[in-house]
């Protein structure tokens, strides 16, 4: 387990109290009534968790959680995750969104949008996936070329988080498909522009009240200041982002994983079978060990990744086996949670069903568990079978 300093317990403790106090009271009435909870967000980012890892500049007006590093930002999503999944998935959603701006967007968008982004006061989407290209991003579809000072936008985006209510859309597009993922650009796109329209939200299994959704753009006219980076750089931009989130996606999938572990041990402590709590039984004990030492695993794989990646290092492979071991046991602990319940844990109105359609995605978003496998292998085959970030051989 990778030691936390004073600062992150701090942060830790600061994040885990208002999820509990502020957050769980509310999980269940976003998941029943799957509506996007604007005044609940607006809280986090007065919490100061959009701005964790931005510079201090765009952190005026919030609350300081201090100058956060990866490892802070991993467990406030977890802590938040713990209290609702949906929510946690709200923070990343963001998270991911702000990265991509203040790195690679120009001062008068970061201007425009940060500080909306570290108040929860505006949504962006990050509009990557497209009907026909998911995980074969190679096959976008979605094309702009220039137009005078700026760019003619055409394609459709689904599914993306935030789509039917986004003020923005971060688009990943192609200008020269014979340079394939060279030649791709990535564009800030307002809401308002003419030739932009949302879908409306899809019903979801789970994560409810993070809208998800579909946006189409025929001739939509941006100008050149909404080039994120240089053209040609489209794919990196959107690569290098989903390394950041895959991390959170982790924590996410941590998050729900000790919810459910928490909720199976009162239960186990409680439930009287064959004369004694269930508890005593071996086959429940095997599940709870199980799911608290994967816990572990899994935290010290997440915190890793971010601890590499606050080091400057390149970290795809560490995101990558982070978000492939959490989400995958994420599957499995909300499972057995509901096999710990029983006939109650398979009724709406207690948590671990929630939890149970809630872990499913965590499989799919931002990479699915079979493409992180391929991540993997692909530096398993180039940097060797047994090498890791920490080995000295």
């Amino acid at each position: 387990m990778i030691d936390l300093s004073g600062e992150h317990r701090a942060i830790r403790d600061h994040v885990r109290t208002f999820a509990r106090e502020e957050i769980a009271p509310l999980a269940q009435q976003i998941d029943d009534e799957d509506t996007y909870p604007v005044e609940l967000v607006q809280r986090i980012g007065q919490l100061g968790v959009f701005g964790l890892e931005l510079p201090e500049e765009w952190r005026a007006g919030v609350g300081a959680l201090g100058d956060a590093d990866p490892i802070s930002a991993t467990i406030a999503c977890e802590e938040i995750a713990w209290a609702s999944a949906a929510v946690g998935n709200i923070v990343s959603a963001i998270r991911i969104c702000a990265f991509a701006l203040e790195r690679f967007g120009g001062d008068a968008v970061k201007q425009r949008w940060l500080p909306l982004l570290v108040r929860g006061a505006g949504t962006v989407a990050f509009a990557v996936t497209e009907p026909a290209a998911g995980s074969d991003l190679a096959s976008l579809a979605t094309t702009a070329r220039r137009d005078g000072d700026g760019y003619l936008l055409d394609g459709e985006k689904w599914p993306i988080t935030f789509a039917p209510i986004a003020d923005a859309f971060l688009v990943l597009c192609t200008m020269d498909r014979a340079l394939g993922t060279r030649g791709m650009a990535m564009l800030l796109v307002e809401r308002d522009r003419p030739g932009v329209t949302a879908e409306p939200a899809e019903r979801k299994l789970g994560q409810r009240g993070t809208p998800l959704g579909g946006v189409s753009f025929d001739g939509v006219r941006v100008p050149r200041e909404n080039l994120l980076g240089e053209e040609g750089q489209g794919f990196k931009i959107a690569m290098s982002s989903l390394d950041v989130t895959r991390i959170d996606v982790a924590s996410i999938a941590l998050g729900l994983s000790r919810a459910a572990l928490d909720a199976s041990r009162r239960y186990a402590l409680k439930r009287v079978q064959f004369g004694k709590p269930i508890a005593e039984l071996q086959a429940v004990q095997f599940m709870l060990a199980e799911m608290a030492t994967e816990i572990e695993a899994g935290q010290w794989l997440t915190w890793r990744a971010a601890t590499v990646r606050g080091q400057g290092g390149r970290f795809t492979r560490e995101a990558a086996m982070a978000k492939l071991f959490c989400s995958d046991n994420c599957m499995k602990h909300t499972t057995n949670a509901i096999q710990i319940l029983g006939g109650r844990g398979y009724l709406k109105g207690y948590d671990v069903e929630r939890y149970f359609r809630d872990a499913k995605v965590t499989q799919l978003y931002d990479g699915t568990s079979e493409i992180q496998k391929v991540v993997i292998a692909r530096h398993v085959l180039t940097d060797g079978a047994s090498s890791t970030s920490g080995s000295n051989s």
